[in-house]
This record gives structure tokens, sequence and C-alpha cells, in this order.
């Protein structure tokens, strides 16, 4: 607490100096959080000044107060501010001298009060215009313990149809930090609730309590669970077109989506499956998302398996091998076999010759070839 008083001593003493007249506020988001009892991650200032020029000039050496906005009027306004509960001020110097005079505009203190997120009615007329304003509001919510007016949700999801004008790269940005969030399944749930999830994507997130389990790193985890509703085959288009993913966010999607719909039991076999597809570097991500989804015995075994893992490169054969052995140039057919020789060197470590691996492909795609006949 000393370093925040430290810091408005700081502004205080700086702006006083360079507009003598000018008065310092602390406001909007930075104020809700500071009455919330949590420390704001940025703090806000407005400073009152007849002197907009001489401020303008100022607003470079500002930078020195780290995590600090400025901005500036003639008179204080809570014009910047997209929700009411975000249009409260005080003066700077009350707070220095412990006066407890929190003052707003829209209602504000009220709203704050109540715990309800209401957007203000200038939001509201250039909300059209403003689609990410939806990612104020959907921050404040996971922030704060507040509710959503149910006013302001219908006007949302009137108004959905203008998500459609948010760049695809970032809605993926946007999802991936839902693990950030203090509550993911929350958020996913006022998604799908304003109807922006359908108005993005075609339908609604799935709302899975196994996200909440999930760590930031655990981003192609989370995106294999909320669009767990769409096939597999028709994935990767999706999230090309609907979500702006790039090509090696949607093969690690597609790993993950694959291994967890395939699970059927907690066998030993199951897990020579797991073991054959899922990366080194995914690991303790596997074993939480496992563990999550309730295949506690299956995240276990994982773990203490870790050391069998194989990526390509300690394969004793290479795709080219497959080539020149088979006739292969199917990118599918190769892909299929060297997963193939991955399982069963997993299961049986000794097979990790060239002359014996060939061999037992070879039988494989014989009896494959059986069955298909």
């Amino acid at each position: 607490m000393n370093s925040v008083k430290d810091l408005i001593i700081n502004v205080k003493n700086f702006i006083t100096t360079e507009l003598p007249n000018s008065k310092v506020y602390l406001v909007g988001e930075s104020l809700r959080e500071s009455l919330s009892n949590r420390k704001p991650l940025t703090f806000e200032f407005f400073v009152e000044t007849k002197e907009l020029e001489r401020f303008e000039k100022i607003s470079p050496r500002l930078a020195v107060f780290k995590n600090s906005k400025f901005f500036a009027g003639r008179k204080i306004n809570s014009d910047k501010e997209v929700l009411t509960v975000n249009c409260l001020y005080v003066d700077i110097n009350d707070i220095l001298n412990n006066v407890d005079n929190i003052q707003s505009f829209n209602n504000g203190m009220r709203d704050f009060t109540k715990g309800v997120i209401k957007l203000t009615e200038k939001a509201k007329l250039s909300f059209d215009d403003s689609p990410y304003v939806i990612f104020t509001v959907l921050n404040t919510l996971d922030l704060t313990d507040f509710y959503m007016d149910p006013n302001t949700t219908y006007f949302i999801f009137n108004k959905r149809s203008v998500f459609q004008a948010i760049e695809k790269r970032r809605i993926f940005n946007f999802l991936k930090d839902t693990l950030k969030r203090n509550h993911p399944r929350k958020f996913i749930s006022y998604l799908n609730t304003m109807g922006i999830s359908k108005k993005l994507f075609g339908v609604n997130l799935v709302e899975s309590p196994v996200v909440n389990h999930l760590k930031p790193n655990d981003i192609y985890e989370f995106f294999s669970v909320i669009f767990d509703n769409i096939e597999v085959n028709e994935l990767e288009l999706f999230l090309t077109e609907k979500c702006g993913f790039l090509l090696k966010d949607i093969d690690n999607v597609l790993k993950v989506s694959k291994i967890i719909r395939s699970i059927e039991d907690e066998s030993d076999q199951q897990l020579d499956v797991i073991l054959s597809q899922v990366d080194k570097n995914r690991t303790v991500s596997m074993c939480r998302l496992l563990k999550a989804m309730n295949f506690k015995l299956l995240a276990r075994n994982l773990r203490k398996q870790k050391s069998r893992l194989l990526v390509k490169k300690d394969l004793c054969i290479t795709e080219s091998d497959l080539k020149v052995s088979f006739g292969i140039n199917d990118a599918l057919e190769l892909s299929k076999l060297i997963e193939i020789a991955k399982t069963k060197i997993i299961s049986n470590p000794e097979f990790n010759n060239k002359s014996k691996l060939l061999l037992y492909i070879n039988n494989e795609r014989t009896k494959l070839c059986q069955d298909q006949n």
C-alpha cells in the first residue's frame, strides 16, 4: 500500500509543479479495483486543467510513472468509460488526507455498491462502431464478483451481429487468454448467454468444468475441450475460418482432440496409444487434462511413462525410408505408418531397429489391405 501512496504523492508533486492550477483525480477501473481491495494492474489519473497544450508537452515525461495512464480535460469527466461501475473519481488530495469522498457519473457509485455491470448510454450509442467494447465487459465480469444487468445482456444479445467485424486473430488471442482468467467456465458461459459464441462460431462453446483445472500453458487442451462439439474432420476448416488459427495451432489442437476422443478406458493399451501420439513437451498439459476429465489413472501412468515418449527423430526410420521401401508418396498414409511404428516401439522398444521395424510395418500394411478387401 505504501508503494501506491508513494505513486500518488509523486504524481501530485509532478503535476502541481508543471501545472500549478490543476487538479488530479484517481479514476475509472483503477479506483473501482482499489475500492474492492484489489491492486489495480494500471492506475488511471485524470488531470483537470485549462492548460491542455502544456499537458500535451509534458505527457511524454509521464512515462516515468510505471503502470499508469493519464487523461486530461478542462473538467473531470468519464467520457472514455463504457461501464457505469468505472465512472468513479476521487481527488488524490482526499486519498492522501484519508477523506472518503468518492464521486461518480452515470450512477456509477450506485451500480458499484449493487455490484451490477451496465453499459453507459454513450457506449450503447457507439456500440455498432466499437465491437471490442465487449472485451471490457467480459474482462470486468471475470475480475469482479459483479453480475450482468439483464437489460445490458439483452442489449448485447440484440447487437451480437457486430461481433462479426472482430479480427479473427484477435478472437484466437482473446480465447487463449481465457485460461488466465479467474473463472474460465463462467467466462465461456457468458459468451454463450450473450449470443457471442453463436455469432462468432456458429455454435455455442462447450461449457465444461474441465477448463477450470487447466493452466495458461494448456491452450491446445483448452481449445480441444471448448470445441469438442465440432467433428474432428471439420475442425481444421472451422479453426481456420472462424478463429484465426495458424497451422501450428491447428495441428496441436487436432492432435489433442483425437487423443481425448479416442479414450475408451484406462488400460495399458490405451496408455500406449496416448504415448504414441502426445508430444513430449505437452506431457504435463495432457496429464492435467486427463486428470480434469477424471482419467486419473491414465494421467498418473502417463506421468510415470514420460521417458517412453517418442518424437520422429527418436525413430530408426524416416518417412523417406518408407517411401523407398514401399513406394508410398501419400502424406496421410506415411503419417499413419509413422504412428504405427511409434506405437510398436513404445510397447516394444527392441523394435526400434530399421530392418525389424520395416518388416513389422510391411506385415501391418498387409493386414490392413486384407481387412479392406
